[in-house]
């Protein structure tokens, strides 16, 4: 075919090959992996590559007219220079950050965020995943430092630094940093095949460490001294502020109060001109509220959720009720969950009536657990039994030689010394029994709800039995014949587990008990034995103590535990089985363009067609879609039990060591149409949830809505609260001239000095510190050091916040007057400090035991198994990141750095 481009490349074939063989090697020799690997292309190589591309298109439709050269160096020169122009324009050579140092554009920082990531990627390429983990604190925000715009622009600073230090990092020790931080286990091929997944060559590489440590170097020389503590990274405050953060903790206090409302000065205030609320509208405009009661108008974010919920009570209606064999099936599988748990909670300690122990001696070898105790019935002349068992015991290796006392001289009844459990082996181990049977009455307390609720007072003092003293047996048979009635069978049978028969039912045991071969022994829970094991005879006499309870008692229990086990796991496989599903359906929703806008046309008809299959998948899995308006995180938490707003999260890509986020702070945090899973205990509930909508936040117009209202409203709270202090002033100055104190001060005094105000009142206060560290749960008491400080409660102040704090105890003396406003400022406070502790005349805690219990108080307990700050680091903290802060300013205004779009919170390296 005349004229086609196979006949031109036909006739043109040794030039063309030339041009592509001559193209080919420019692009290997320019385009090299170090080149390509930046992730942007240099500007002239860009030009280069597009004159190049240019030219050779002309180059090909000249050749047709026999002018292809001219063409060519046309078409290549047109090319460079409308790349030169495009790229200049398009690819961001304005500069993003100034400084005194130079201008850094977009290519820059892109250039320096690459540099950065291949020395973070190599690094965590080479660190062994066990010291990541053991060091995770290390790894949280870089080794090296994050991405964010203001770490890179530091490093190009703390670089500056380290040349006028003249600090010089080489590549002997890059070389050392590498080995050290791979424990001397990189190979020389496993760093080959690394630098080759990174896209780099060894010298790339070695020249980004080169800069990184050099910048690491010069900023631990300049900046703060901070010390790694723990788990915590912190300044090491003086022994100053120690002693300051320790009063905070333990210097208590008394006040006398009265409140100044700022509510009640709101009455008498005229209505806001349009120019006064104009003007107190734009100062607050931009800004949100603030918790010391700061007005702010700017909008928070706002997002809409959907959600599929699973109810518990939904599906425990659907299972089905198990049958006769189940419930035996699980009770044969699960018996140690079924004992008796009828042992007393004061096993150890309390005695029965008449008699006499030591309880330590409840640990000695003499004193084994399988020693009856005579019940405390005179009636009967069995007690000489227990006697001859006790003198078994005695004789275990290494106790003292039989005792031979009072029961000795009493009738003893023949069946009695066939009673073998006191001579067994087991009694070598006594000691580790004993531990075990305490182990056995904390795990009674803790599930103590299986206890026998119509147990007597003689029946537990009878329980009691097993760890008393031989001695405590002497004495028993001069119990008062009355007691509450006991078993009579257990001495005889020699089971420290008895005592809960009733004595109506002893006569017809004494004698068969007596006469049992030692194979037919009642059930005794032997802790050395397989959970589960029941040995012969338990029916004969009834439930013993930590017994396995019989099948008919705790039928109803197994049914209910087992309808329960079935409605969880109906629940989770409901959920399991729709998330696939719904993640299908989400994946309606339209990609969002460069700029993150979805057409609204799109939007809306894809959203419709989700909400569709979702209502469908609900209703085939039994679930409940809800969805929610547009709510602020401050919304969402006050949201009851059961919405989606208090559930927490639960999804897959959650570390196991981080804490359960909240979905109101997730949602957030998290791209619309991406599912998720949640839940909440406290109404058996999970959730699988999304963002349906979100809003960012914004500034409002004054005419929108409720806003000009909301405006109106703080106005007034605003200047109510000016008169509220300038009222509070008065007094304070009132009672100083006049020696006055807060008592004498407010008598016939009103709130706002108005005769038809309320008169004021006061309230005394609770001893209180500033800070407290308190747990709900006594348990937790070792990891006391571990909680967080709180701002105390103080009974008569609503709110007391920091403000409040400072004022009472470092600005007033005891016996001064002062004003404080609560955390809020909605209340301005008169206060008195009455008491306060380090003072010779206070009845609090005097000065002497502050100092003692200063001096032994381990601010930075060391070997913490837990890896958490402490109570005094957590106070520590805010003064060390204002100082580090504060560094950072000063290093901002040494070298100028400038922000072309506004200021950018650095993040430490």
């Amino acid at each position: 075919m005349a004229g086609s481009p196979f006949d031109v490349f036909r006739r043109n074939q040794k030039t063309l090959m030339v041009a592509v063989t001559c193209m080919a090697m420019f692009s290997f020799i320019f385009f090299d992996q170090s080149t390509m690997g930046s992730g942007q292309l240099p500007m002239t190589l860009s030009v280069a590559l597009i004159a190049l591309i240019c030219g050779g298109g002309m180059w090909f439709v000249g050749a047709q007219r026999g002018k292809g050269t001219e063409y060519g160096l046309g078409g290549a020169a047109v090319g460079a220079i409308c790349a030169f122009i495009g790229l200049t324009s398009v690819s961001g050579d304005e500069p993003l950050v100034t400084s005194s140092l130079g201008q850094y554009t977009e290519n820059d920082m892109l250039a320096m965020r690459r540099n950065r990531q291949i020395a973070e990627e190599f690094v965590q390429s080479v660190v062994d995943p066990a010291v990541r983990q053991r060091e995770a604190a290390e790894f949280q925000n870089g080794y090296f430092g994050s991405l964010a715009p203001g770490d890179l622009v530091f490093k190009e600073i703390f670089l500056a630094e380290a040349k006028r230090l003249g600090i010089v990092v080489d590549d002997a020790a890059v070389d050392r940093f590498i080995r050290r931080i791979s424990d001397e286990k990189l190979s020389v091929d496993d760093f080959r095949k690394l630098i080759r997944r990174l896209n780099i060559d060894e010298s790339r590489l070695f020249s980004v460490l080169r800069d990184e440590l050099t910048a690491n170097l010069a900023s631990r020389m300049l900046r703060p001294p901070v010390a790694r503590q723990g788990a915590a990274t912190m300044l090491t405050p003086s022994p100053a502020q120690y002693w300051n953060d320790f009063e905070k903790l333990n210097v208590n206090e008394e006040l006398r109060v009265a409140a100044l409302p700022v509510v009640a000065f709101v009455g008498g205030l005229p209505e806001p001109t349009e120019a006064e609320l104009t003007t107190f509208f734009r100062k607050f405009r931009d800004k949100p509220p603030q918790p010391d009661g700061t007005p702010g108008f700017l909008q928070a974010p706002r997002v809409a959720l959907g959600s599929l919920a699973a109810d518990f009570e939904t599906f425990e209606k659907e299972v089905v009720r198990p049958t006769e064999d189940e419930l035996r099936l699980y009770y044969e599988q699960n018996k140690p969950r079924f004992r008796a748990r009828n042992l007393p909670d004061d096993l150890i300690n309390d005695v029965a009536p008449g008699k006499t122990e030591e309880p330590a001696s409840a640990l000695t070898p003499s004193n084994t657990p399988t020693a009856p105790e005579i019940p405390a019935k005179t009636e009967t002349p069995a007690t000489e039994t227990p006697a001859d068992t006790a003198q078994k015991a005695d004789t275990v290796p290494g106790s003292d030689a039989p005792k031979a006392e009072t029961p000795v001289s009493e009738p003893s009844k023949p069946e009695a010394p066939t009673t073998p459990p006191v001579t067994t082996p087991e009694s070598e181990n006594t000691v580790e029994n004993s531990s075990e049977a305490l182990s056995a009455v904390a795990e009674s307390r803790l599930e103590g709800s299986t206890c026998d609720a119509q147990e007597t007072p003689a029946t537990s003092a009878s329980a009691t039995a097993p760890p008393v003293t031989p001695q405590a047996t002497e004495t028993a048979p001069v119990a008062p014949a009355n007691n509450t009635p006991t078993t009579v069978d257990a001495p005889v049978k020699a089971d420290p587990q008895a005592g809960d028969k009733p004595a109506t039912e002893a006569p017809e045991t004494v004698t068969p008990s007596a006469e049992k071969p030692v194979d037919q022994s009642p059930l005794m829970i032997d802790p050395t034995l397989p959970s589960g094991t029941v040995l012969p005879g338990a029916g004969d006499a009834g439930i013993e103590k930590d017994a396995i309870q019989p099948f008919e008692d705790v039928r109803n229990q197994i049914e209910e535990l087992i309808l329960k086990e079935r409605a969880f796991a109906a629940m989770r496989n409901a959920i399991g089985k729709s998330v696939s599903e719904i993640e299908t359906a989400l994946r309606l929703y339209p990609t969002p363009d460069e700029k993150g806008k979805v057409d609204e046309a799109k939007r809306t008809s894809a959203i419709a067609e989700i909400t569709a299959e979702v209502k469908e998948i609900a209703d085939r899995h039994k679930l409940k879609y809800e969805e929610t308006a547009l709510l602020s995180e401050l919304d969402l938490r006050a949201k009851t039990a059961g919405h989606i707003g208090v559930a927490l999260e639960t999804s897959l890509d959650r570390n196991n060591a981080q804490q359960p986020v909240p979905v109101h702070r997730a949602a957030f945090l998290i791209d619309p149409f991406r599912a998720r899973l949640a839940e909440d205990r406290l109404v058996n509930r999970d959730f699988i949830y999304w963002v349906i909508d979100s809003k960012p936040a914004r500034p409002p117009e004054l005419t929108e809505g409720a806003v000009k209202d909301l405006v109106i409203e703080a106005w007034k709270r605003e200047k109510a609260r000016e008169l509220a202090q300038q009222r509070a002033s008065e007094l304070v100055k009132a009672a100083k001239e006049g020696n006055k104190s807060l008592a004498d001060l407010i008598k016939d005094q009103t709130i706002t000095g108005k005769p038809d105000s309320p008169a004021l009142t006061l309230r005394d206060t609770n001893a209180f510190s500033w800070m407290t560290v308190e747990s709900s749960n006594p348990q937790m008491d070792l990891f006391k050091i571990f909680i967080p400080p709180a701002l105390s409660n103080v009974t008569g102040v609503t709110g007391a916040g920091n403000e409040f704090m400072k004022t009472v105890f470092e600005d007033l003396a005891v016996g001064q007057v002062g004003a404080a406003p609560n955390q809020d400022r909605s209340i301005i406070y008169l206060v008195e400090v009455t008491k306060r502790a380090g003072l010779p005349d206070t009845t609090l805690r005097s000065l002497d035991e502050l100092h003692a219990e200063y001096l032994k108080t381990a601010f930075i307990p060391e070997n913490l198994v837990i890896n958490s700050p402490t109570t005094y680091q957590y106070l520590a903290e805010p003064q060390s990141m204002a100082l580090q802060q504060r560094w950072f300013d000063e290093y901002r205004e040494k070298y100028n750095i400038k922000f072309t779009d506004g200021e950018v919170e650095f993040i430490e390296e």
